[in-house]
C-alpha cells in the first residue's frame, strides 16, 4: 500500500478497524475472495465483496454491575444492542481503503440501502425470504465474528458455512466442550448419584444436548434447572458464548495489561512532546480518560464473570440450583455485555499494535500518541455515529 494512502486511512478510526480489526471485529469477504478460490459465503456477488463488522455503538455503563436488573435487562439488550452489525461496501473493489459505504442492519433506511448497494429486495425485514438476509439477520445476533459463534449460530439454524471462513473454530468448539464439561460433572454426579465413569459417559450426552437442545438429555438439563422448554435454544447459546468470551478474555488479558503498563512508562510520553508543552496538561488528561475507560471494561467482565463462578459455586458446594439457573436465564443480557466488552478490548489491541508498528524505537510522536488515543477512545466510548458514508 503506498505510503500517502496508508497515512490517510489511519485517520479514519472506523474504516480501520474494518479492513485491520481481525476476525473477531470483520469477517473481511474482499480478502477471503482474493485469497480462497471458489469459497462463497453469500450468494449475492456484491456481499461476498463486502466487508461484514462489528462496532461498539451504545453507551453502555456498568458501574456496578450487582445493581443491573439483568432479568429486564435482557428485554432493553435485545432491542438496543451495545454493538452495531453493518456491512462495509467499499467505492473501488482494488482499493477499499479510499472508502465507501457502510450499512447498519438497524438503521431506518437498512431495506433501500440493500437495494441499492447490494441489489436484493427485502420483502420482510423480521422474517426474509431470501437466503442471504436470513444469514445477515443470523450474524446480527451474535456480539462478535469469531468462527466459534459463527459455526455454533449457524449449526443451531442448520446452515452450512464453508469451512474457509470457519478456521480454528473446531480447535476452539473443542476447548469450549472441555470447559463446559468440567462445569457440569459435579453437577450431574450429584443429582444422578453415579460413579465416575458414568458422569464421564453422562456428561458427554449433556454436552452433545448443549449443542444439540433436540435431544433428550436437554429436557433433563432443563427440568433439573427450573427452565423452560423453549428457553433451551437461547440459553444453551449464551451459555457457549458466555464460555467462549470468558476464553477469549483469559487468552487476552496479559496483552492488555502490557497496554496499561505501557500508558504508565516513560515510553508513553511522545517524544516530541517538547514542541507542544502547550497541551501536555490536555494530553495527560485525555490518556487518563482512555486508560480509566479500558481498565472499566476490564472490570466489567471480571464482574459477570465473577457472578457466573459465584452461582457455579452457590450450586455445587451449597446445593442451591437458583442463582445458577438465575444466571442462565438471563445470560443472554450478560452474553451481550461480555461480548461488547471483549470486543473493545480486541479493537484496543489492534490499534495499539498497529500503532506501535509505526513507532520510532518503542516512543509515538505527538501525532501519533493523539491518533492511537482517539481511536481507542473512540471504540471504548461507543458512542460513534452512524455514518452512511465511510471517508478515509
Amino acid at each position: 500500500m503506498p505510503a500517502a494512502l496508508d497515512k490517510r486511512t489511519y485517520r479514519s478510526p472506523l474504516l480501520h478497524q474494518i479492513l485491520h480489526g481481525g476476525g473477531g471485529v470483520a469477517l473481511n469477504l474482499l480478502r477471503h475472495g482474493a485469497r480462497d478460490d471458489g469459497a462463497q459465503f453469500f450468494d449475492n456477488s456484491a456481499l461476498n465483496q463486502s466487508v461484514i463488522f462489528k462496532y461498539p455503538r451504545f453507551e453502555y455503563e456498568l458501574e456496578n454491575d450487582s445493581e443491573v436488573d439483568y432479568a429486564t435487562q435482557n428485554k432493553w439488550l435485545s432491542i438496543c444492542r451495545p454493538i452495531e452489525t453493518a456491512i462495509y461496501v467499499p467505492q473501488m473493489l482494488e482499493a477499499p481503503e479510499r472508502g465507501g459505504y457502510a450499512i447498519y442492519m438497524r438503521q431506518r433506511n437498512y431495506p433501500d440501502l440493500i437495494r441499492e448497494h447490494i441489489g436484493i429486495e427485502i420483502d420482510d425485514v423480521l422474517s426474509p425470504s431470501n437466503a442471504d438476509i436470513v444469514k445477515l439477520k443470523i450474524i446480527d445476533e451474535i456480539p462478535s465474528l469469531d468462527p466459534f459463534l459463527l459455526k455454533a449460530t449457524f449449526d443451531q439454524y442448520k446452515i452450512a458455512i464453508p469451512p474457509v471462513f470457519l478456521r480454528l473454530a473446531r480447535e476452539e468448539e473443542v476447548i469450549i466442550k472441555t470447559m463446559i464439561t468440567q462445569r457440569i460433572m459435579p453437577v450431574v454426579g450429584r443429582a444422578l448419584d453415579l460413579g465416575p465413569t458414568e458422569i464421564r459417559d453422562k456428561c458427554e450426552k449433556f454436552v452433545q444436548a448443549i449443542w444439540n437442545p433436540g435431544l433428550p438429555e436437554a429436557s433433563l438439563f432443563t427440568e433439573a434447572l427450573r427452565l423452560e422448554r423453549r428457553q433451551a435454544g437461547p440459553v444453551f447459546i449464551a451459555w457457549k458464548g458466555i464460555t467462549f468470551y470468558q476464553m477469549q478474555f483469559e487468552r487476552g488479558l496479559e496483552k492488555i495489561r502490557d497496554i496499561l503498563h505501557w500508558l504508565g512508562t516513560r515510553e508513553a510520553v511522545p517524544y516530541d512532546m517538547h514542541l507542544h508543552m502547550i497541551h501536555r496538561d490536555q494530553h495527560e488528561m485525555f490518556k487518563a480518560t482512555v486508560e480509566r475507560k479500558l481498565r472499566n471494561a476490564v472490570s466489567k467482565v471480571k464482574q459477570v464473570l465473577h457472578n457466573y463462578d459465584f452461582a457455579y459455586r452457590t450450586l455445587v458446594d451449597g446445593n442451591d440450583p437458583l442463582p445458577f439457573r438465575d444466571f442462565l436465564v438471563t445470560a443472554n443480557a450478560r452474553y451481550w455485555v461480555l461480548g461488547y466488552c471483549c470486543m473493545c478490548m480486541n479493537h484496543c489491541r489492534n490499534i495499539f499494535d498497529r500503532s506501535l508498528s509505526r513507532s520510532n524505537h518503542g516512543m509515538l510522536s505527538f501525532a501519533q500518541f493523539g491518533q492511537l488515543l482517539s481511536n481507542m477512545d473512540t471504540v471504548l466510548n461507543s458512542q460513534t455515529a452512524l455514518d452512511y458514508r465511510i471517508n478515509p
